[in-house]
């Protein structure tokens, strides 16, 4: 069995360091509700916990959400108030007013539309942590801090067996660009943050280093690791759906590959008719967009290609800073010594291990090609208004965990010395990654 060398073999144990310790710091500092959309993953989360495992619409079918606790909502009230400030700081009033919160009073319907639609697999670890709250009589606040721990380590541990996996089939290359993807400012974030986005990460990790070592032959032909991983990503964001193909590019029997597309194929679509049925409402009137008029307006090839260009012009920037560092509400103001690195480690990353991504690369760039479409084209009919030269509403994020799963076109690297001060670098990089973006944190949310 073909074994990593003596400096690649302690990316496994180094990711499992950065990540407990950016856990503890990011979990803790960051303040509550500080991430993006927290707060409506945390009332599904609670909701999950009640066994309302589909959102539900009420209010006349103008909402969507379901019974949950009236504390998550009286605990991030005193936040509100930094959204989209920078100049605003956290204050100890606010964490005493959050504070008083707890899960006694009866629950209450409440609208979490976009999270509502959300599956309940991925919220698991923030579902273990409501239980734990309300069963040891904890804050609101102080359960938010338990499932931001508890969502990290099930992140950490995911992404540490992806590592391990690679470990154990020489798979370097992947190894290598899971570790720097898994280190960004901006995937830490979401793996210590309450909300599905951190297991997403782990489960791409995962999937790319199943693939790798399906792809390096020491596989057993069996996808359904990678069916399962997959199916669960995109049960989470159906615009992902493209991703049913990604089997085909592993060399295992067609029965497999078939078998594994139509899973992961048949749960996504499933999810998305349930979820559709009972919890998806229209929220295009919001933001001034109309389906019908969007797509009236995609028949014109000319304005497309102008929208197309017009969107990268005006946010491509973001996009990129969005998929590095694009920490709380995007309003974190990294440094660019921090975005410089990042971009400088993911690019060494990639030259040292893409070096023979053959027709499996191809199609793996094309599905991610087109998962990218889909998350814009929804973006488009459903959050952006109407004769708006760019789409709306789309963020970097999103597309880390295809990012990851690119990763497992890594191939075995050869040891040279551009190889080693590949590894050597990137081994160095969390220490800047989780320092430069916990000293922005402390910046923008409590110096003066």
């Amino acid at each position: 069995m073909r074994h990593f060398a003596k400096g690649d073999a302690r990316l496994v144990p180094a990711f499992i360091l950065y990540a407990l310790l950016a856990s503890l710091l990011l979990a803790l500092d960051m303040p509550p509700y500080g991430n993006a959309d927290e707060v409506n993953h945390f009332l599904r989360a609670d909701q999950i916990s009640r066994l309302g495992l589909v959102g539900e619409r009420f209010a006349e079918g103008r909402n969507s959400g379901g019974l949950v606790a009236p504390g998550i909502e009286a605990s991030a009230l005193p936040f509100e108030p930094l959204k989209f400030h920078p100049e605003r700081k956290a204050t100890t009033a606010m964490y005493v007013e959050a504070g008083r919160a707890h899960w006694r009073e009866p629950p209450v319907w409440t609208g979490f539309a976009n999270t509502s639609i959300y599956p309940p697999f991925l919220y698991a670890p923030s579902v273990v942590a409501i239980w734990a709250g309300k069963g040891a009589r904890l804050s609101v606040i102080h359960t938010l801090y338990l499932a931001r721990l508890l969502t990290g380590l099930a992140s950490c541990l995911l992404i540490g067996a992806a590592l391990l996996v690679c470990w154990r089939c020489g798979q370097t290359g992947a190894a290598l660009l899971i570790f720097v993807l898994a280190t960004l400012p901006m995937s830490l974030a979401l793996q210590n943050a309450c909300s599905q986005d951190g297991l997403m990460l782990g489960l791409a990790a995962l999937a790319a280093a199943l693939f790798a070592r399906e792809r390096s032959g020491a596989g057993t032909g069996r996808l359904g690791g990678v069916a399962f991983c997959l199916a669960l990503i995109a049960m989470a964001r159906p615009p992902y759906l493209p991703l049913a193909l990604a089997p085909l590019a592993v060399p295992a029997p067609w029965r497999a590959r078939l078998g594994a597309g139509a899973v992961i194929a048949a749960c996504c679509l499933a999810w998305t008719a349930l979820a559709a049925s009972f919890a998806a409402i229209d929220t295009t009137a919001g933001h001034g967009a109309n389906v019908r008029a969007q797509l009236t307006g995609l028949l014109d090839p000319a304005r497309d290609f102008e929208l197309v260009v017009n969107t990268f012009r005006v946010h491509g920037g973001i996009y990129l800073r969005g998929f590095v560092a694009g920490l709380g509400w995007l309003d974190v103001d990294v440094p660019p010594a921090l975005l410089a690195a990042s971009y400088a480690a993911l690019a060494l990353a990639a030259l040292a291990a893409l070096r023979r991504p053959g027709r499996a690369g191809a199609l793996l760039a094309f599905l991610a090609l087109a998962s990218a479409g889909l998350i814009f084209l929804v973006q488009y009919l459903t959050w952006t208004a109407v004769g708006d030269p760019a789409v709306d509403g789309v963020q970097g994020r999103y597309f880390l965990p295809v990012a990851l799963l690119l990763a497992g076109l890594g191939t075995t690297m050869r040891g040279g010395a551009f190889d080693r001060a590949a590894v050597g670098l990137a081994l160095l990089y969390p220490v800047l990654s989780i320092g430069l973006a916990m000293r922005a944190i402390v910046i923008r949310y409590y110096l003066t």
